[in-house]
């Protein structure tokens, strides 16, 4: 799990943040927790602060974070083990301490709080943490910065509040030239591993999810292998990163002892959903294409997926 149980990462963990200066929009933007939780973890938060400036943030939201940080601090006292992976020994403390030095609390008017809903019942089902960062958005020239797709559902519809998420601002950052594209692509495997599903992924992501698992199927891998299956993709455009990433296993010469078995496990999952024959058709042709002018890759790319196939059909 990317953060804790208590953050869902299908949707990002359950809150939201408010930034200062976008890029090319100048608004404030109102983070959820969820964001503020995903740039901490990936390491990108000083980076993003560095090129959009503050953040904005809900009291409720620190007052969670401190509530959460003395539960762990407590578990801990009593030997439980810590729910919440560091990295390069962060914790939730550290983030606290990061928001005081990076955020501003931000308020909100009362008359952003609509007749016509039990302010009550919404804050009881959101979490006052949650709900008090859809009122400080709403306010004028702020825009709701979460990577819960609930929260940014909630707000664009009812408060039509302008919403952004992690992935499109480092990929904007990124052609912005204000972070480095490896940063960048070490931050997408960090959410696809950890469960994130509203996020694209590419052969260059595949590649450097492979390479920091180790060419094995780790269970955190085959989570992101989970958005080439249909449904969460076209045919056509998951085998089309499947080829491309096939092309980048051979430009890097891999040749680890367990690269087929794990060529194997992506071919699987680009069959979830579809028809494995279909699958096996596309993967000829994109196999050829990829390796038009180079015939001994292609003939050894071409007998891998034959031998996947007839596995499927044993």
């Amino acid at each position: 799990r990317f953060v804790s149980s208590l953050f869902r990462p299908s949707f990002g963990p359950p809150w939201g943040t408010i930034i200062r200066s976008p890029p090319t929009v100048r608004k404030s933007w109102a983070n959820a927790p969820t964001a503020l939780l995903t740039l901490h973890a990936t390491g990108t938060a000083d980076q993003v602060v560095k090129a959009v400036g503050r953040l904005g943030i809900a009291q409720s939201t620190i007052d969670l974070l401190r509530k959460t940080a003395f539960q762990q601090r407590a578990a801990h006292r009593d030997d439980f083990a810590q729910t919440l992976p560091t990295n390069d020994g962060d914790s939730i403390e550290s983030l606290i301490n990061w928001i005081s030095q990076n955020c501003d609390v931000l308020s909100y008017s009362p008359n952003n709080i609509p007749a016509d809903h039990d302010t009550q019942e919404l804050r009881e089902k959101l979490g006052p943490e949650t709900w008090d960062t859809i009122l400080v958005a709403a306010e004028p020239g702020r825009c709701l910065y979460s990577d819960d797709l609930r929260v940014r559902g909630i707000g664009a519809s009812e408060y039509r509040i302008r919403c952004v998420s992690t992935y499109p601002l480092l990929a904007l950052l990124v052609k912005q030239n204000a972070i480095e594209n490896e940063v960048f692509v070490q931050a997408v495997v960090a959410m696809a591993s950890a469960g994130y599903i509203t996020i694209p992924i590419n052969a260059e992501v595949l590649h450097a999810a492979a390479t920091q698992f180790q060419w094995t199927a780790m269970p955190r891998f085959l989570t992101i292998l989970k958005l080439l299956h249909g449904g969460m993709c076209t045919g056509d455009s998951a085998v089309t990163v499947v080829g491309a990433f096939l092309r980048i296993i051979w430009e890097n010469a891999v040749l680890t002892p367990s690269r087929d078995r794990l060529l194997f496990r992506v071919f699987d999952h680009l069959a979830i959903n579809r028809n494995p024959e279909w699958v096996f058709t596309a993967l000829q042709n994109v196999i050829s294409e990829a390796f038009l002018v180079i015939p001994s890759a292609q003939d050894e790319f071409l007998q891998l997926a034959q031998q996947w196939f007839e596995s499927r059909l044993n």
